[in-house]
């Protein structure tokens, strides 16, 4: 396995009915898009019921296996 180094984003939408997970490569110049939906307002089973599409699954187990560092040392949220 090789590291993959790069200029990387992410970007988390959250709204009401789900979430978009956006990934910005500025190398490649191109985003990779995930929404996540919620099929029950509970709020004590929120985690669980984001579930993504059978499209993403799909994609996710026939692309490459790329591990990811993030360090959330210095994360921000900004509106």
């Amino acid at each position: 396995m090789t590291w993959q180094r790069g200029r990387r984003s992410y970007i988390f939408k959250g709204e009401d009915e789900g979430a978009v997970v956006m990934e910005v490569d500025h190398d490649k110049q191109l985003v990779y898009t995930e929404t996540l939906s919620l099929e029950h307002h509970d709020p004590d089973l929120v985690l669980s019921a984001m579930q993504p599409t059978e499209e993403h699954i799909a994609n996710r187990l026939t692309s490459p296996i790329v591990s990811t560092h993030l360090d959330t040392k210095h994360i921000a949220f900004e509106r």
